[in-house]
């Protein structure tokens, strides 16, 4: 017989009798804590000069609001604006948006969302990076965070070489130890490199060679 069983304190599953490989995310909760808030998804584009976040959720429980936050980093963050719940005890779906309008925008900002309970509690979600600025002088640029980085590192991608392109993560002695090709779009992308937890701790190279034959690297530490 398949058993299972969770800890919503730490955040742990046990899940016995599986064959074969299991590839998914799991929340835990529990009847007399339920989660607060589900969100469903956040998303970050630039339109122009400005910045459109939208998320969605689907279930709110005591929730006061989102604050948006904005970091320059991906490390730093400050309170940009808040976004109070349509309804803070709701079962049904709802949408937001938000608008960042800051002038002078330049080179990749990331957004992140705080979101916050009626009793205070709080949770992030995020965060997402935008690119910002003449489109020419940062034909192609990436950046990446946070470093030190612990089970994934987060590319903030900018080119005009839309296609194929292949991202490699090798260690200190110039092994590769990971390797993705993801389709990019021309213009700002952004790109999550996960499961990174089993990697020992140290120096690592991730480089990324576009459709056009252009290759960029960044220096990452693993904590």
């Amino acid at each position: 017989m398949n058993k299972s069983s969770n800890d919503a304190t730490s955040k742990t599953l046990t899940r016995n009798g599986i064959t074969g490989s299991l590839n998914a995310l799991f929340t835990l909760g529990n009847a007399d804590n339920p989660l607060p808030v589900t969100i469903t998804s956040f998303t970050a584009v630039a339109q122009g000069t400005n910045a459109v976040l939208n998320w969605a959720t689907a279930s709110e429980t005591n929730n006061q609001g989102f604050e948006v936050q904005v970091s320059t980093d991906g490390t730093t963050f400050s309170k940009l604006g808040f976004l109070a719940s349509n309804n803070p005890n709701s079962t049904t779906p709802h949408s937001y948006q938000y608008r960042d309008v800051t002038a002078g925008k330049q080179g990749v900002r990331y957004y992140r969302l705080r979101q916050l309970d009626l009793d205070g509690t709080a949770s992030f979600v995020g965060p997402r990076a935008v690119t910002f600025g003449d489109a020419v002088a940062q034909a192609t640029s990436l950046q990446g965070y946070p470093s030190p980085f612990s089970s994934e590192i987060n590319l903030a991608l900018q080119t005009t070489a839309a296609g194929l392109a292949t991202v490699t993560v090798t260690d200190g002695v110039g092994r590769q130890v990971r390797a993705w090709q993801p389709t990019l779009a021309a213009g700002a992308s952004s790109l999550r490199l996960a499961d990174l937890q089993n990697m020992p701790a140290g120096l690592y190279i991730v480089q990324v060679r576009y459709s056009d034959g252009q290759t960029q690297r960044l220096k990452m530490v693993k904590e």
